[in-house]
């Protein structure tokens, strides 16, 4: 099942881990993280395609200048590793994961047109240097994974599931009066709401971009007019 999770901003180094740990039913085979000044992200990861330790996460490129935290299943992961490998590309890993990292890396945002599965994907991409990095989060066509954020003050807070998001510490359990309405009405809350005041779902086949001091949400036929 797996649970990725992560903070933009600055935050305590325990915060990420807390996130994690909360997640820790989503993933029992393994779990990791990443800090640096601009992000704290990881991951709780059960081990399917590749169960040895080259498909830990977070996973980078080989200069890691580009990191990622992937929960889902790319179903085309192989097809696209050959096109991949023919032009150039190496692989350590047997892992969708390290396909989908590569993937990112040759086409830019377009790799999401590419990608036939179920995920919920951060790619934090710093190539531009300090003051220049980027966040890409992205949830599959259907909205089979979930994916949740939420802006405190100048952070921005994103995990698989609310109960992370409330274990990062910087996020009120105060319920959304509109969500609650929706629940008690219909039986269901509507995405993008949830049943927490200002935490959001990002919705099925949406991704959302940080870059640059700049936040963005777009559908996934924009996609392939991203950056290369």
């Amino acid at each position: 099942m797996c649970g990725i999770a992560g903070i933009v901003g600055h935050a305590p180094s325990d915060s990420i881990h807390k996130m994690v740990a909360a997640m820790h039913h989503r993933g029992p085979d393994d779990s990791g993280v990443y800090t640096d000044d601009w992000i704290s992200f990881g991951m709780a990861r059960l081990a399917i395609i590749d169960i040895t330790p080259t498909g830990h996460q977070p996973m980078h490129n080989h200069d890691g200048s580009v990191w990622i935290v992937y929960n889902g299943e790319t179903y085309n992961f192989r097809q696209e590793r050959s096109v991949l490998e023919g032009k150039g590309h190496h692989f350590k890993s047997h892992s969708d994961t390290e396909v989908v990292l590569r993937m990112y890396e040759e086409y830019g945002d377009g790799f999401l047109l590419r990608m036939r599965g179920m995920f919920a994907v951060a790619v934090y991409d710093k190539r531009k240097g300090p003051g220049r990095e980027r966040l890409l989060l992205a949830r599959d066509h259907l909205g089979i994974k979930p994916l949740l954020y939420c802006r405190v003050g100048s952070r921005l807070i994103f995990a698989s599931e609310i109960k992370a998001i409330l274990a990062s510490g910087f996020v009120e359990r105060l319920v959304d009066p509109e969500a609650l309405r929706l629940l008690l009405t219909f039986g269901s809350v509507t995405q993008p709401l949830s049943i927490i005041k200002g935490v959001r779902m990002l919705l099925p086949g949406h991704y959302l971009i940080i870059e640059t001091g700049a936040e963005r949400i777009e559908r996934f036929l924009e996609a392939g007019r991203g950056t290369q």
